[in-house]
């Protein structure tokens, strides 16, 4: 298994177009936030607090609200990315290969979602590196360790998640132009379904009530709970509860179904088990398929 995670990961980074590709979403958000969208938010939250906040300080609760939604972004969009030569290899018939080799059902997917599992973890490690130092340098405001590590245990279970379940859509696509199709309508729409584009108030109700049973939004909003606990005491510690608690629910800190609280443990069960459906709906669709080569 070790033989075939190095070779899809050498094939991988080998092709840096596709990797360029892969975090093309996570880019296009980080720019638009970076050039507009940042600022808009940053005249928001002031204007609604009549000025009362430093303009460090609101900068520093934007930032880090961007940075959990950009997290839960690039965990999907890079393990997503990762599965391209699974599809090159059933499109090329090396899955012939693999069917003649002694190896067990579970070996090849399993190493795929290794594979993409790691590209996941690095892209994510590097993006949350990358953004700590820029919220650093424009607001003074460093994360603590105990941020950092649950965001890295969040980061972990986010990675496995979407490497098993984007394993298994993956699994379905016969040819590189449909993962292709596939992976561009996934980079345009996480950002909607991560309540990146359109914070969570903003939305119909209809609307939040699909986003809220999604896997994405739970994982974002975890991230937010962990990384913002400081910039929310900062800028609202002095402002009534229900100010913070208006925030916090607009922007999905904190996310709702049918005004029940969905707790930040309740989220990570649901992500768990799905991780774990996923597992087994991969391995199975890959059986079939080797039945069928």
């Amino acid at each position: 298994m070790r033989i075939l995670i190095n070779r899809n990961l050498k094939l991988y980074f080998r092709d840096r177009t596709s990797v360029i590709f892969s975090m093309s979403a996570v880019l296009i958000i980080l720019v638009c936030y970076i050039l507009f969208l940042g600022k808009m938010q940053v005249d928001a939250v002031a204007e609604r607090t009549n000025g009362l906040i430093k303009t460090r300080d609101i900068e520093y609760l934007v930032n880090t609200w961007i940075l959990a939604g950009v997290l839960s972004v690039t965990t999907v969009t890079s393990t997503l990315g990762a599965f391209g030569q699974m599809v090159k290899d059933r499109e090329s018939r090396i899955l012939m290969d693999f069917k003649s080799a002694p190896l067990k059902d579970y070996i090849y997917p399993l190493s795929y979602i290794i594979s993409s599992f790691l590209v996941g973890i690095l892209m994510s490690g590097l993006t949350f590196m990358g953004y700590s130092f820029y919220i650093t340098i424009k607001t003074g405001y460093l994360f603590s360790l105990w941020q950092t590590a649950q965001a890295a245990m969040i980061i972990i279970l986010s990675c496995s998640f979407s490497a098993t379940f984007m394993g298994f859509i993956v699994s379905l696509l016969s040819t590189f132009n449909a993962y292709n199709a596939m992976s561009l309508i996934i980079a345009s729409i996480i950002g909607f379904l991560n309540g990146l584009y359109s914070p969570m108030g903003m939305m119909p109700k209809i609307i939040q009530k699909i986003v809220v049973i999604l896997p994405f939004m739970h994982i974002a909003s975890i991230l937010r709970k962990i990384l913002m606990v400081d910039a929310l005491e900062i800028c609202f510690g002095e402002f009534p509860e229900e100010v913070l608690q208006t925030y916090v629910k607009n922007y999905g800190i904190r996310i709702f179904w049918n005004d029940i609280d969905i707790r930040a443990r309740i989220s990570i069960i649901f992500i768990v088990v799905l991780t774990l459906q996923a597992i087994a709906c991969l391995v199975e669709s890959y059986r079939h398929k080797k039945k069928s080569v």
